[in-house]
């Protein structure tokens, strides 16, 4: 039999069509049925479009790797090679790696990063307006661990290595039920937090920003 012959069929009437989410022109009709597609085959496909619904590109990241919120956080410090000693240590701890020999130490100072990534960039130097380094009161970096047993290590490396003690590894309850933290100065007085928690999804809903103070 010809295509042209063919006749639409009762499986591909307009209502079937319109609840199966199917295009309604006749022409297009004709033109499946005509190229040998079973017209049910194109109503079950119209079923399986609509119920999934729309198709996303997943969103992309740099290079396949997700985005960090941080470039790098630095610190200003007086005594390189010690602080570099001290942070080699504690920092194996979080999978980072020194980047940086002391013998070729430039501008950007010395840091540690995870191999293969180059954000985001723990940074240690001298402070670049010449002046003498100094401790934020209230300031504070803080490093997520992959366990709780990593909190307890990078803790007790850091007192080790000539850090002081600033709050035991236990649980913050008054931060959140999971937050399992420990708490230290480092060799020169830089607050250190080193926290694990149990659920990735955020706590508390994000606070929306309000309209600006009227000026008067």
């Amino acid at each position: 039999m010809r295509a042209g012959s063919l006749r639409p069929p009762a499986a591909l009437s307009d209502d079937a069509a319109r609840c199966a989410g199917a295009p309604l022109h006749r022409h297009h009709r004709w033109k499946n049925v005509a190229h040998g597609i079973p017209p049910i085959q194109l109503v079950r496909h119209a079923r399986r479009r609509k119920r999934s619904g729309p198709q996303r590109a997943p969103a992309r990241c740099c290079q396949g790797r997700p985005l960090s919120v941080f470039a790098h956080i630095q610190i200003g410090v007086k005594d390189l090679a010690r602080m570099c000693a001290f942070y080699d240590v504690v920092l194996a701890h979080f999978g980072l790696r020194r980047a940086v020999e002391l013998s070729q130490v430039g501008p950007a100072g010395v840091y540690w990063q995870r191999p293969g990534q180059r954000w985001p960039q723990f940074v240690i130097g001298a402070p670049v307006n010449g002046e003498a380094p100094s401790c934020g009161n209230g300031s504070q970096v803080s490093f997520l661990a992959a366990s709780r047993s990593v909190v307890d290590a990078a803790w007790a490396t850091a007192l080790a290595h000539g850090a002081s003690d600033q709050g035991a590894p236990g649980l913050r309850l008054r931060y959140a039920p999971d937050f399992y933290a420990a708490y230290c100065l480092d060799p020169e007085g830089h607050k250190l937090c080193f926290v694990h928690t149990t659920v990735a999804t955020p706590v508390h809903d994000p606070v929306m920003p309000g309209p600006s103070p009227a000026v008067s």
